[in-house]
């Protein structure tokens, strides 16, 4: 078993330091002097050493954040790349008529999206469709209830999409 010696903390070679001079008081000043400068020449050591380890972890904080940017960007790119490859099957499956194709890894369908609202002009909608918040805005819940439901609603239109769906 072997045993590895522990090098004091700075907090121990700062106490030691304190503790020395206190204690050095009756000693000769060459003494004292010696004393003291082995003491703080520990705690130079010791201070640079800690100091060092804080600029490595601070280069490696700032490595990490330089990181983390240029993955949110790369993230970015293949968002992107995912809704063009995307629009890309689903265009196709549509203009072939094709709805559903089963593969052994998985199923691509292209599915209706539930209705959307889209106002198309918000000073001509009723009142009656507004909710009450921080901001006025039109209410497109009530709005698309009402137009699902078959009753016409001034300013807005009902939007239906598709999305392609890969189980």
């Amino acid at each position: 078993m072997s045993k590895t010696m522990k090098l004091p903390t700075l907090f121990e070679i700062s106490n030691e330091y304190k503790l020395a001079l206190a204690e050095l008081v009756d000693l000769e000043d060459d003494a004292v002097v010696d004393t003291l400068d082995a003491l703080k020449g520990t705690l130079e050591v010791k201070a640079g050493n800690v100091s060092a380890f804080i600029r490595t972890l601070e280069s490696t904080s700032s490595a990490m954040k330089r990181a983390e940017g240029q993955i949110a960007q790369r993230r970015l790119v293949l968002d992107r790349k995912i809704d063009r490859i995307t629009k890309y099957i689903k265009t196709n499956m549509l203009n072939a008529g094709i709805k559903k194709i089963e593969l052994p890894e998985f199923v691509i369908s292209v599915k209706d999206n539930p209705p959307k609202v889209d106002i198309v002009n918000e000073d001509i909608l009723p009142e009656k469709y507004f909710r009450s918040k921080t901001t006025i805005a039109p209410d497109k819940t009530a709005i698309k209830k009402d137009m699902v439901n078959g009753k016409d609603v001034d300013g807005c239109s009902l939007i239906k999409n598709t999305r392609l769906e890969i189980k």
